[in-house]
C-alpha cells in the first residue's frame, strides 16, 4: 500500500518504505502507544500504569492502563496470530487483571486527589 503526506506547499510525497527488523515494530508502537495513551479509546483518557506486565503464567501484557472510571484497560498488540491463540490469551489476562483490579481501586482514590475534577469526576 503506498502511503502518502502534504508538504507545507499542498503537494503530495509519498513516504517510502523503510526496512527495519520485524521484532522491533511492536516495541515502536508501544512506545507511541505509551507516549500518545490519548488516541488509544476515544472519548477517553488512559493512564498508563505498567508496560510489559509478567502475568501468572508468565504471559506478558503490552501495556495496562486505567480509564477515567477506573477501570482496567489491557492494550495487547497482536500480529500473525491466529484467532484461537489470541483468544487464549485473552482470557489469560483477564484472568490475571481481575485479580489485580482489587488493587487499583485504591489507584482511583488517588486520581482523583490528585487530578482536577474535571478530569476524574
Amino acid at each position: 500500500m503506498r502511503v502518502f503526506g502534504v508538504q507545507n506547499d499542498g503537494h503530495f510525497s509519498e513516504y517510502l518504505q523503510t526496512p527495519f527488523q520485524v521484532e522491533h515494530e511492536e516495541a515502536i508502537l508501544e512506545d507511541w502507544l505509551e507516549s500518545n495513551p490519548d488516541g488509544i479509546v476515544e472519548d477517553s483518557r488512559i493512564l498508563i500504569i505498567g508496560r510489559q506486565i509478567v502475568t501468572n503464567l508468565g504471559g506478558f501484557i503490552d501495556l495496562l492502563g486505567v480509564d477515567r472510571e477506573g477501570d482496567v484497560v489491557v492494550i495487547e498488540l497482536k500480529r500473525d496470530r491466529t484467532p484461537r491463540d489470541t483468544i487464549a490469551q485473552s482470557l489469560e489476562y483477564t484472568s490475571f487483571v481481575s485479580v489485580v483490579c482489587v488493587g487499583l481501586v485504591v489507584v482511583r482514590h488517588i486520581l482523583k486527589f490528585f487530578a482536577p475534577a474535571e478530569e476524574f469526576p
